[in-house]
């Protein structure tokens, strides 16, 4: 996995616990990269990552972690 400081120009190559795929980042303000659902691919057996599961990458800490999360009632529109 490849991460990239764009502050300190500077990137990192770091081997992760997970192999995802087709996800979406968003990094806080915390130093923590939020990885939004996509897919991963455990011994060859490929599925889709809930929503409800996101993947977290503390860059302080070089730590992995999953937070299961839920939305609270009526913040998701109907379509």
């Amino acid at each position: 996995m490849y991460i990239h400081d764009a502050l300190k120009k500077y990137l990192y190559i770091y081997f992760s616990q997970f192999a995802i795929y087709y996800y979406a980042t968003v990094t806080l303000n915390t130093g923590v990269i939020a990885y939004i659902c996509g897919g991963k691919s455990p011994n060859n057996n490929k599925y889709n990552i809930p929503m409800n599961e996101i993947l977290i990458y503390d860059t302080k800490l070089s730590k992995w972690d999953i937070k299961n999360v839920t939305a609270a009632k009526d913040a998701i529109p109907v379509p």
